[in-house]
């Protein structure tokens, strides 16, 4: 080998050794960026985080309840009176809250999806939006395409994201459906509605 291939050949070693060792650095987890409080749950003063805030969820936001059946029932009251019909405006579009199968989706709830619901709105208005992605086939309802919506919850101790979807109906009308059927990733990077007979709550701890 010659001794120009040689010295090629370490510099070209050299910068994709720096440039991994930089990319390991940039993903470490800095704890002194990431303050806790006095209970050990991360605070809104937390680098990465959506909008630089982190929702705490303490399990009572609808109040007292005995059972969970009472803790359904509170928590559709709220949403239809807090929510259902309201527009609330994020990123340039407008977002209206749907009411549909309101009834049967908080029936198969449990509690503690139902403890999100009233910070719901604050979840998608601070929420980190992705582009708009098209289905497949438009769905029954003229839904034609979608967006997800990631935000940092704290909830029973634990730092985790919460993840919702806002849809987009054939008349450019975006809303929030909290009987979300099932959406599928393709292979193909094209999105189908998988429809299913059991709701499922829009909202989803991931």
């Amino acid at each position: 080998m010659e001794i120009e291939e040689v010295i090629r050949y370490v510099l070209v070693s050299y910068k994709i050794i720096k440039r991994y060792e930089e990319i390991q650095i940039s993903n470490e987890f800095k704890e002194n960026e990431h303050p806790r409080d006095k209970d050990g749950k991360f605070t809104s003063a937390g680098k990465g985080y959506t909008n630089s805030s982190v929702i705490d969820i303490k399990g009572n936001e609808l109040g007292e309840f005995t059972d969970i059946k009472e803790a359904r029932l509170k928590a559709k009251e709220y949403y239809k009176k807090h929510l259902q019909g309201k527009i609330i405006h994020k990123d340039g579009i407008d977002i209206q809250f749907s009411g549909r199968g309101l009834r049967e989706t908080i029936h198969a709830s449990a509690i503690q999806k139902l403890n999100l619901i009233p910070s719901l709105e604050r979840i998608i208005k601070t929420g980190k939006m992705s582009e708009e992605k098209p289905l497949k086939h438009i769905r029954r309802d003229r839904t034609k395409s979608f967006r997800e919506i990631t935000n940092d919850i704290n909830i029973d101790g634990e730092h985790k994201k919460v993840l919702v979807y806002i849809l987009q109906d054939t008349s450019g009308h975006w809303y929030y459906d909290i009987a979300l059927l099932k959406i599928k990733k393709e292979v193909d990077n094209n999105y189908i509605c998988i429809e299913n007979s059991q709701f499922d709550m829009n909202l989803y701890i991931i």
